[in-house]
């Protein structure tokens, strides 16, 4: 078997493994491939046989789709010497059914970001006239739709925090970590939740996690440092903030915690 051949009959058997899977985008394209080795390669007549039989083993299985049927009601035929035919009605098929899947795509996201907002503005609501349950449902239904919407989970917890209720604010906080370890704001946020709560453990059960998940980071040592300082377990403020200097020798933060902190020693 010659590199072409080869090379045709992978992309085939690609063909047909999708369609298996109802991918059918996923199968044109590689359709499409083979057929383009077939038209830039001379096939040797013992592989042409076995190709010819692959290939219309799965112009068979696109006929019978509707989705196919409805854009080319015609049957996709090949024969020997036709790859330029079957080519110039493939590619029509498979720009169509690429846009009609964008478009679905993109309304998909555009009706699950309106999801989101409306999610969000009644969560706000409701906290604003002190249904705290309820926000949180809501904000909940939020979070459970998002893809990409990375900002949702600080938003939710500065809103919560906002109208006074901090404890509800740390689950948001903890996914908040998970998009970004060294992120300065949810490092506040979350020391504001444990001091308001004063539930210092608790904060510090959140920053540990995030260690544990993805190592140490500068803005996670200096809540850390924050909140021993505020314990008055001075000796592991001051080590914590030490280290968050060792992973960002600009943090300012932790640099004026460290001078308090020298200031209440002497």
């Amino acid at each position: 078997m010659t590199k072409a051949s080869k090379l045709v009959e992978q992309n085939l058997n690609r063909c047909r493994v999708a369609l298996r899977k109802n991918e059918v985008l996923a199968g044109l394209s590689a359709l499409v491939a083979g057929v383009k080795v077939m038209m830039q390669h001379k096939i040797h007549s013992v592989d042409m046989q076995r190709i010819g039989n692959m290939l219309r083993e799965n112009l068979a299985t696109l006929n019978r789709l509707g989705e196919v049927n409805t854009i080319h009601p015609s049957p996709l035929t090949w024969s020997a010497g036709q790859e330029k035919e079957l080519l110039m009605a493939v590619l029509p098929l498979l720009k169509t059914l690429r846009d009609e899947r964008e478009k679905e795509d993109f309304e998909a996201t555009r009706e699950r970001r309106l999801k989101i907002d409306r999610a969000l503005i009644n969560g706000s609501n409701a906290l604003e006239h002190g249904k705290i349950a309820e926000a949180q449902e809501l904000f909940r239904e939020a979070v459970s739709v998002h893809v990409d919407e990375d900002a949702l989970f600080m938003l939710i917890a500065e809103r919560l925090q906002g109208a006074g209720y901090y404890s509800e604010s740390f689950e948001h906080l903890r996914k908040a970590f998970e998009v970004d370890p060294n992120s300065r704001r949810a490092s506040e946020l979350l020391f504001d939740a444990a001091v308001q709560t004063k539930d210092v453990k608790r904060g510090m059960k959140y920053f540990e996690r995030v260690q544990r998940e993805s190592g140490d980071t500068a803005q996670v040592l200096l809540g850390e440092a924050r909140l021993y300082a505020a314990a008055k377990d001075e000796a592991r403020a001051r080590e914590c903030a030490e280290k968050a200097l060792e992973c960002d020798e600009h943090l300012v933060l932790a640099k004026r915690l460290l001078h308090q902190l020298a200031a209440k020693a002497e």
